[in-house]
C-alpha cells in the first residue's frame, strides 16, 4: 500500500474557489487521484482539479505483536 499527498482545488456552492490536500493510502496513483475527486465531491466542490500528486514511500511498517517501527 503507497501513500499519496493529493492536492488540488474546487468551487463551493457560494462560487468561491477552496483549496484540498489528501493523504490518501492506495495501491496506485490512478486510485488514489480518483478517490481525492470523488472526496472532494462528496464535500461539496464542483469543478473539481488536481495539481499535485505526491507518492510516499511507507514511513511505518508494523513488525508484529502490536509493535510499530519507523523505517526511513
Amino acid at each position: 500500500m503507497n501513500h499519496f499527498h493529493i492536492t488540488g482545488y474546487g468551487v463551493n456552492k457560494r462560487g468561491l474557489t477552496i483549496g484540498i490536500n489528501y493523504r490518501i493510502a492506495s495501491s496506485n496513483m490512478r486510485d488514489a487521484t480518483e478517490h481525492a475527486m470523488n472526496k472532494a465531491q462528496d464535500e461539496g466542490l464542483t469543478s473539481v482539479r488536481i495539481t499535485r500528486v505526491i507518492a510516499f514511500a511507507s514511513l511505518i511498517t508494523a513488525t508484529g505483536a502490536g509493535d510499530m517501527e519507523v523505517s526511513a
